[in-house]
């Protein structure tokens, strides 16, 4: 099974005692995968009682004697603590021999995964729009975009990048963003590294542009996640905005 590094993952253990002379002393340990950690007083037994030790990732088991068609159900919980693979592992021991005691040991994994779903959008804003259209503009007038790149969680991502293409017809002057390292241009490309974003965390990205050609112009901007997270909504990553008006003076 998968999960996110968000949830919270419930093991359940069931301890069957088969036909046969009762079961004294019976115990179960169960082995905490190490890359979880122990809700406390999440661990519960219809037979007996458990004892948590979180610092060794262990719950362990009291169940007393077992006698034939005694079933005991054991459920505790944990919390993903980082991104891979987790193990429980349960065993079960008992005052005697067991005759087969291949089934005496089970474990689970389960998969954590790691969703954080950025989202861009963008603006335009001219300084002398064009007769009072915000969307239009004059040729060599200051033009600006901002981009607004969201996390919208559930998780944080570890290393975010921006990326805008700037139209043909404009001069580049600067790009500046509200987090993270220095923006870079490079042949019409702003490339603006945010770093790491908690959920929730928001990051604005300026760029100052100058039309130099009269005619529409596209700006396209995106938000990349990498590797390490999966972004489970990536229709929200890019945003464009497309024919900003330029004129000539009158």
């Amino acid at each position: 099974p998968a999960v996110l590094n968000v949830d919270q993952v419930t093991y359940n253990i069931t301890v069957t005692a088969n036909p046969g002379v009762p079961v004294p002393n019976t115990g179960v340990t169960d082995t905490l995968p190490s890359n979880a950690n122990l809700v406390a007083g999440s661990s519960q037994t219809s037979k007996g009682s458990c004892t948590e030790n979180a610092g060794a990732k262990t719950v362990t088991c009291s169940l007393g004697t077992m006698t034939q068609g005694d079933v005991v159900t054991i459920s505790l919980k944990v919390t993903p603590a980082a991104k891979g693979t987790m193990t429980n592992t349960a065993v079960v021991n008992f005052q005697g021999t067991d005759t087969n005691a291949q089934d005496n040991k089970t474990s689970v994994d389960t998969t954590v995964q790691v969703h954080a779903d950025l989202a861009t959008t963008a603006t335009a804003v001219t300084a002398s729009p064009n007769n009072g259209d915000p969307f239009a503009t004059l040729i060599k007038d200051d033009l600006t975009y901002i981009a607004n790149v969201v996390n919208n969680g559930p998780s944080q991502s570890t290393d975010v990048t921006f990326t805008a293409s700037l139209p043909a017809g404009a001069t580049f002057v600067s790009a500046k963003a509200s987090r993270g390292k220095p923006c870079t241009q490079s042949g019409g490309t702003v490339s603006c590294d945010l770093q790491a974003m908690a959920s929730d965390a928001q990051a604005t990205v300026t760029i100052f542009v100058i039309p130099t050609v009269v005619g529409a112009l596209n700006f396209q901007a995106s938000a990349a996640v990498a590797s390490d997270e999966t972004d489970p909504v990536s229709g929200n990553n890019s945003a464009t905005l497309l024919n900003t008006a330029v004129d000539n003076p009158s």
